[in-house]
Order: C-alpha cells, then structure tokens, then sequence
C-alpha cells in the first residue's frame, strides 16, 4: 500500500460527508418550503370551507376539530365553527360568553383560520 493512497482517503471520506450533508440539507428545506401552506384563508374561500373532524395522531381514540380536542362527535365545535362564520367573527373576543367550551373552541378555530382579516365581505 503506498503512503499517497492513505492520504486521499480522508479527505475522500470528508469530501462524501460534507455532500451528504449537503444533499440533506437540501432535502429537508424543500420538505419545509412545501409543507408551509399559503397563509390565513381568504374571506372568499372561508365561506366555502369545511371543517371535518380527524382522529388525533397521539390519541387515535379521539377525535379532534382543527387543534381541540373533541368530546364525543365534535357537534359542539361545529356549531361554534358555523356560528363564527355566520356572525363573520374577526377577533377572539367575538367569540367570548357562549358558555360552552367546545362552542367556543369552535368559534376560536374559525378565528385563527380566518387570520384575523379586518376587510369587510
């Protein structure tokens, strides 16, 4: 074995590394860039949006509506959902004083997927 060919391999070996890391460097910043969704729901296409309750990743047995938790068939969070949308609530407080913590969880999701737009439609 010549001395010449020890030499390279470190530096071989530090060239390979340095590419995968690179090559995976850039595959996680396009699943990032991808993964990033437009930004809050136009008031035209909020009008149009359903919101279908999903089982939770953590908690398969639970169902959950957008990040709350649901007791039973989420009814509750439905209807606060579709009472945000029918009062077109703008902020958090719109939906305060409801009494019921799945309503009110509901009206609080519409809210935050509505992106807290101030235009009037």
């Amino acid at each position: 074995m010549s001395n010449i060919g020890w030499f390279d391999r470190p530096r071989d070996l530090a060239v390979s590394h340095l590419l995968g890391a690179a090559a995976l460097g850039l595959c996680v910043g396009f699943v990032i860039a991808v993964n990033m969704g437009p930004d809050p729901v136009s008031s035209g296409e909020i009008r149009d949006l359903t919101v279908v309750p999903r089982s939770s990743v953590a908690f398969p047995d639970r169902l959950k509506f957008g990040p709350y938790f649901c007791e039973g068939d989420c009814a509750g969070h439905s209807a606060g959902w579709d009472w945000g949308r029918a009062k077109r609530a703008k902020s958090t407080d719109d939906c305060s004083g409801s009494g019921s913590t799945s309503f009110h969880e509901g009206c609080l999701f519409y809210v935050q997927v509505r992106g807290y737009e101030e235009d009037e439609w």
